[in-house]
């Protein structure tokens, strides 16, 4: 498992193109309770980030499929947050063509300080599935 850099480098200055993805899962509640960046390219990257985002959590949902040899997977967790409303998510990947990199736009939320939220631990997470890219990735954060 390859644990991308952070803080984020700053985004290139060439030409990008959007990547497309599709989310796998995205919530809440997950095992995973540190503030982490994960870029998935191998069946037992993906066996371990899966079976540590579930651990403790029940009932346990198995494993999306996942093809090494078309895709890759990239996760983003916040975590663990000592109420509701926290949250995190992949918003946009962007292939830089100049810097020859995957550049990664992750956006976090808090709830508003005049809310009420849950009183209750979470994990905010987001976990997303892109056609397989051989470049470095580099994730950075972006306003709200």
């Amino acid at each position: 498992m390859v644990i991308a850099g952070w803080p984020p480098a700053v985004p290139g200055t060439g030409d990008t193109i959007n990547v497309p993805f599709a989310t796998i899962g995205k919530g809440s509640r997950s095992g995973i309770r540190e503030h982490k960046f994960v870029v998935v390219r191998t069946e037992l990257e993906w066996e371990a980030l899966w079976q540590a985002h579930e651990s403790g959590l029940s009932p346990e949902e198995r494993i999306p499929a996942f093809d090494v040899n078309r895709e890759m997977i990239l996760a983003v967790f916040s975590g663990e947050k000592r109420t509701g409303g926290f949250g995190i998510e992949i918003a946009q990947i962007e292939q830089d063509q100049t810097a020859r990199r995957l550049s990664v736009s992750v956006r976090e939320t808090s709830p508003p300080l005049s809310t009420i939220h849950v009183q209750a631990l979470t994990q905010p997470y987001h976990i997303i599935m892109l056609k397989k890219i051989d470049l470095p990735v580099v994730f950075r954060d972006v306003a709200r």
